[in-house]
């Protein structure tokens, strides 16, 4: 995510929800405690109320964004599965992989073959 925060600006409220989730995932990660971090960033801290808590300051921008990323995490499965099953659902079928063709055994050549390496 950080690339894409850094491509254009971000208004205050999706700065406090990148923030939010950056905090509560290393304080996780790295075991330390969320008032500890708030203060090393020298920020004001987003509590959990604010995002996950129905009626919070950051409630609607964060549910918006949590539905838009399970919609993309399930295409994005769906898509693997497909693929995996052999199927294209969305490409044209001319475009689609051939079955490979079956090489025939040549047991001697034609011939119409040889007659064009003999003399004449």
């Amino acid at each position: 995510m950080f690339p894409a925060v850094m491509q254009a600006p971000l208004s205050s409220e999706a700065t406090d929800l990148y923030l939010w989730a950056t905090v509560s995932a290393a304080c996780a990660h790295f075991g330390r405690d969320v008032d500890e971090m708030w203060r090393s960033l020298d920020a004001r801290p987003v509590r959990d109320s604010d995002v996950i808590e129905r009626g919070g300051r950051l409630w609607h921008d964060y549910q918006r964004l949590a539905h838009e990323i399970r919609r993309k995490v399930i295409a994005a499965q769906t898509a693997r599965e497909r693929q995996a099953k052999g199927e294209f659902p969305n490409q044209d079928p001319a475009l689609r992989p051939a079955a490979p063709i079956p090489a025939k055994k040549a047991t001697h050549p034609s011939p119409a073959q040889m007659s064009m390496f003999e003399g004449g």
